[in-house]
């Protein structure tokens, strides 16, 4: 592929059926050009000036136009008739060519010296040869007036004659003459796609989409860059609406198209000389653009339409010096469009930190909504006089329109992090899943903590700090930490206290030996000294976890058959555990969960099974409601059940290093939120395919069920406790 690509200039022209009444030279020149005779363009009939033009433009620049392509009905190219003479009932003149005849025939009487009393002439004329007829009223008998000379032809009968050519041939033709009279290489004028009458949506549909057809065609040399032009007067008016929204389209398809003008004129608008203007009228019919820029943004979170409109703008405006041209206001614009950038960016990458920081600042930068009210209430002013700020400024009442409920009372909360709830639900009332379900799983933790849900103790902060890396402290707490080494942590210190029960209730030490009994007394002491092992690095914690592992192991290996009598008067779990030390399982520890779940001491389990029960009730909820907007169940349903219980840690909670003020909101929080996590993982992590985690895979509405439901849970709270 060679470096420069080739130029490749089309036009694109709606013919108009031309009246041979009104066809008449008048002279047209661009809008830049200065004013004289070298610039001026002649013309006949309405799609011709703009074409001659571009080609004479083109040509100075050493281009040329290659291609126009014209969009023709059943009438454009139909032969041009003679006009008929219309009378209604009662025999007065109605055509326009009537009309004007007689004009002529009256300037032609004066030029020739003939002498006609038009005064009384009231009815019908009517033109035989070169015989006119008059009908005098209340007279049965007809005037003859014998004309001398035949009345001068029309323009366009002088030229053509009528029944002998079409509107398409007659443009054609005019082209070509100018490019021959000129010097002009010709373009190529061969492609015409028929609208048929042009009053069928069928019609219209199928003779734009041969437009785009042939386009695509062109477009498929990538070494080409297709430039495109629009003639905007002729033909039918609702086309060129429909064309301008196919050619938006492949432009953003293809990245070797673009629209560079839309010629348009006014009879009306003219220079001192009575010269008609041809303007480009782009930034006019762009308004359909822009609509098209703002909901691309505010719909899908892209920005790219958005900013390639106000850079054409730009562009277009200070060319043409438009309305005092400002380039503070694109300044000022571009500052908007920059930050409006970044939150699309964010929102796209589902930054969840930067969206939040996007919709609501921080110390050191200012929210979308400052960003954008700063220039409102710079330009929206009755003494700016400025149609750019002013487009920018309806863009804006749009974008803060679309923002009003994530904006909505945020003066309620000092930590504007706790307006996290507004982004998730205008996330899913957008459709935006995945963001939503990110923004969930990465900062729902941090919203826990944040609004007083749970409280984590400084000393276990810092402890849990030191393994932190790069994670926000409190989804690193709730997420990472309490369930890797917390959770351990705190289990076998229960355990041990457990193991004191047994002690007490079963004489443990009348059935294990004297180094047993030493062992244990040790392993007692464990669960008094937890403010001193809590603050120990990770890797002694680690170590010390390892030896109370292995010193409990060595109690149930070892005197096996003594504590047989003892095992088998408590929970089964207990065997169980025995069994996956035998078999040197090394997910030991994995079953202190189920240890604890199944104890029967009272002093233990009262809590423990209120909240389970109310944790497992809850998650089977949830699933009830899943299924109900699914075509099947749940598949793996104990990966379910897995995934809701995960980061439930109703049992760790205590008086001290980690409080609720709310259990069953956490519960319910994080029964949501284990299975959030996991289908955040699913969706985000690699992944092999396997059956379990398709099988776990739930759709975007059972997410949103999921997710809405989250949001329902923190209201609910919020409420309860005057948040």
């Amino acid at each position: 592929m060679s470096d420069t690509k080739k130029i490749v200039n089309v036009i694109i022209t709606n013919v108009s059926s031309i009246n041979p009444e009104y066809y008449q030279k008048r002279r047209y020149i661009y809008e830049d050009d200065e004013i004289n005779e070298e610039n001026t363009i002649e013309g006949w009939v309405t799609n011709e000036p703009p074409i001659k033009y571009l080609i004479k433009d083109l040509k100075s620049k050493n281009q040329k136009l290659d291609k126009v392509i014209l969009i023709t009905s059943n009438e454009a190219n139909e032969k041009i008739k003679k006009p008929e003479i219309r009378d209604n009932k009662n025999n007065n003149i109605e055509a326009d060519y009537c009309i004007e005849l007689i004009d002529k025939i009256k300037k032609f009487c004066n030029q020739e010296n003939i002498t006609i009393n038009c005064s009384d002439i009231n009815n019908i004329i009517d033109l035989k040869q070169n015989k006119l007829i008059i009908k005098k009223s209340n007279n049965n008998n007809e005037l003859i007036v014998e004309i001398q000379k035949d009345i001068p032809k029309n323009q366009f009968e002088q030229k053509f004659g009528y029944d002998k050519v079409s509107s398409v041939r007659v443009l054609t033709d005019n082209i070509s003459e100018f490019c021959e009279e000129k010097g002009f290489d010709c373009p190529n004028m061969d492609t015409c796609i028929d609208l048929g009458e042009g009053n069928k949506d069928s019609d219209v549909t199928s003779a734009i989409t041969e437009v785009s057809s042939k386009l695509i065609e062109l477009l498929q040399d990538k070494d080409s860059q297709v430039n495109l032009y629009i003639e905007a007067n002729g033909g039918i008016r609702y086309v060129l609406v429909m064309l301008i929204a196919i050619i938006n389209a492949l432009e953003t398809v293809y990245d070797n198209i673009k629209l560079k003008k839309i010629f348009s004129m006014v009879l009306s608008d003219r220079d001192k000389d009575g010269r008609i203007y041809i303007r480009d009228t782009s930034m006019i019919y762009a308004s359909i653009e822009l609509v098209s820029a703002i909901k691309e943004f505010i719909n899908y979170g892209r920005i790219k339409s958005l900013q390639d409109y106000f850079k054409k703008r730009k562009e277009i405006s200070k060319h043409k010096n438009l309305d005092n041209f400002s380039e503070e206001v694109f300044d000022d614009i571009n500052k908007c469009v920059n930050n409006l950038s970044q939150l699309a960016d964010n929102l796209q990458l589902c930054r969840t930190e930067q969206i939040i920081n996007s919709f609501y600042g921080t110390n050191d930068t200012n929210s979308i909504k400052e960003v954008l009210e700063e220039f409102k209430n710079k330009y929206d002013k009755d003494d700016i006089n400025n149609s750019d700020a002013k487009v920018f400024n309806d863009v804006i009442k749009n974008i803060l329109q679309e923002y009003k409920d994530i904006y909505n009372n945020t003066d309620k909360y000092q930590n504007k992090f706790l307006n996290l709830p507004k982004i998730i639900q205008w996330c899913i009332d957008k459709d935006y899943i995945q963001q939503a379900l990110t923004l969930c799983s990465e900062r729902l933790p941090k919203y826990i903590v944040e609004n007083g849900i749970v409280t984590i103790n400084e000393t276990l902060k810092e402890v849990a700090s030191k393994s932190k890396k790069n994670y926000e402290e409190n989804y690193h707490f709730l997420v990472q930490y309490i369930y890797s080494s917390y959770y351990k942590f705190v289990s076998y210190s229960k355990l041990y206290e457990l193991l004191d029960l047994y002690k007490k209730q079963y004489n443990l030490y009348n059935i294990l030996s004297e180094e047993k009994q030493e062992k244990l007394s040790d392993i007692e002491n464990i669960s008094k000294k937890l403010n001193d092992i809590i603050k120990i690095n990770n890797r002694e914690k680690t170590a010390w976890v390892n030896s109370v592992k292995k010193s409990f192991e060595d109690l149930i290996v070892e005197d096996n058959q003594k504590l047989e009598e003892l095992l088998n008067e408590v929970d089964k779990v207990i065997p169980d555990i025995k069994n996956e030390t035998n078999n040197n399982n090394k997910k030991f520890d994995r079953i202190i969960d189920k240890y604890l779940k199944n104890f029967k001491f009272d002093e233990y389990t009262k809590d423990y099974n209120k909240y389970l029960s109310k944790a497992e009730e809850f998650s089977q909820q949830l699933k009830k409601q899943i299924e109900a907007i699914s075509k099947g169940t749940i598949n793996n349903k104990n990966q379910y059940n897995k995934d809701s219980l995960k980061y439930a840690y109703f049992y760790l909670f205590d008086d001290k290093y980690l409080t609720t003020s709310d259990m069953d909101t956490f519960i319910k929080m994080q029964v949501i939120y284990g299975i959030l996590k996991q289908q955040r993982n699913l969706s985000n992590h690699a992944s092999d395919g396997n059956r379990q985690q398709s099988d776990n895979v739930l759709s975007m509405e059972q997410i949103k069920v999921l997710i809405k439901e989250e949001l329902n849970v923190i209201n609910e709270y919020n409420n309860k406790h005057n948040k």
